[in-house]
């Protein structure tokens, strides 16, 4: 399944900004983990970025990945970097 959206994938995250790029990738890390405090007060302090993610799409009200399979593939394609 994640062969068949890789490059929708790639491009959805060559078009994302480095800042929210670097957010994404703190919440697919931390999908497994409920304590994810730190990245929440973050969001909180940076509102652009997370109007800009939501507004794409890409995170849902609640500041998770809205598409799981989007952070499984950010977790796998961040360990092949």
């Amino acid at each position: 399944v994640l062969f068949d959206f890789k490059y929708y994938f790639k491009n959805a995250w060559e078009e994302t900004p480095e800042k929210q790029q670097a957010i994404l990738l703190a919440l697919a890390q931390q999908e497994s983990n409920a304590d994810n405090g730190d990245l929440r007060t973050k969001l909180d302090s940076d509102k652009d970025s997370r109007r800009w993610l939501r507004r794409r799409l890409m995170i849902n009200e609640n500041d998770q990945i809205l598409v799981p399979t989007f952070g499984r593939w950010l977790r796998e394609w961040e360990d092949r970097e």
